[in-house]
């Protein structure tokens, strides 16, 4: 291939990354974070690596128990929208159960 082609790919492949990087929730300001902890840690001693990738895990997993959380909001309001209609069309129709 020639220099202009493997370019273009390297181009759409960077374009790809950053796409599936930002699905992911990591934003530029936290790569910038993560590489600059990579190749400049405070302390040479510890292993950072493992901590940056756990810290990425962990942000990760708290925005999905967030979106769950959200829907299951959703699912229970509803549910209880429903429950309120029903009742208020049966005391609209003049029926009413005795529900022990």
């Amino acid at each position: 291939m020639g220099k202009i082609t493997d370019a273009a790919i390297a181009v759409f492949v960077i374009i790809i990354g950053f796409f599936i990087l930002f699905r992911l929730g990591i934003s530029l300001p936290v790569l910038e974070h993560v590489f600059k902890q990579f190749f400049f840690p405070s302390s040479p001693a510890n292993n950072t690596t493992a901590g940056m990738v756990m810290f990425g895990m962990a942000a990760s997993n708290s925005r999905i128990r967030v979106k769950m959380r959200k829907r299951l909001d959703d699912i229970r309001r509803r549910i209880i929208s429903r429950s309120l209609r029903k009742v208020e069309n049966e005391a609209k129709e003049g029926i009413y159960h005795d529900r022990r």
